[in-house]
């Protein structure tokens, strides 16, 4: 049961950066709801996809381990709890509107609004680093490499990410963006 869980998590996870990166993009490319709406869809083909995938090949995710000791189960059980305490946040500031990224479906932006106080004074992209940080603390707590492999996939891939949602954000926000993008870090900490 319990590899059951971690291979839904991880076919959960895996399409999300390919799939923002490709639904930012077609939002900055294109002002047709149509498209966005095809785009924003897909992201359930995506679900099917790698949930066929990872079930299938469940017993290659969870075969290579090692035997976590008490300081990295320790290390796992603090970044799952902090990723945890960054989602409230996240979620008690934006609500799901806007987590799941249903505010780029609407026709009309002009009524958004930025958000630059509580948990984004320190981060950017906290979902990102939330993210980041569960898979490595589940990695860590577990000793499956598979989840260590997938927090290194996540970061270049919410790096990269993050490169087209702040163009589609300084087309939302110009100048006050670019003002929040020079003051607040990407994930908590500079990244060059």
């Amino acid at each position: 049961m319990f590899q059951i869980i971690l291979t839904i998590l991880l076919a959960f996870i895996i399409p999300i950066p390919v799939w923002l990166m490709l639904f930012h993009f077609v939002s900055l490319k294109t002002k047709s709801l149509p498209y966005r709406i095809i785009t924003y869809l897909s992201l359930g083909l995506f679900w099917i996809i790698i949930g066929s995938l990872s079930f299938v090949n469940q017993e290659l995710l969870v075969k290579y381990r090692f035997t976590p000791n008490r300081l990295f189960e320790i290390l796992g059980i603090i970044l799952i709890f902090t990723a945890l305490v960054i989602d409230y946040f996240i979620i008690k500031q934006l609500g799901v509107f806007r987590l799941i990224c249903l505010a780029e479906l609407k026709e009309k932006k002009s009524h958004d609004t930025l958000v630059t106080h509580g948990i984004y004074k320190y981060a950017r992209h906290p979902r990102y680093g939330e993210l980041i940080l569960f898979f490595f603390g589940v990695g860590l707590l577990t000793g499956y490499y598979s989840y260590l492999v997938v927090s290194l996939y996540l970061f270049i891939g919410f790096y990269v990410c993050s490169f087209f949602e702040e163009k589609e954000l300084v087309l939302r926000f110009g100048e006050t963006y670019k003002a929040y993008q020079k003051k607040v870090p990407q994930f908590f900490f500079p990244l060059p």
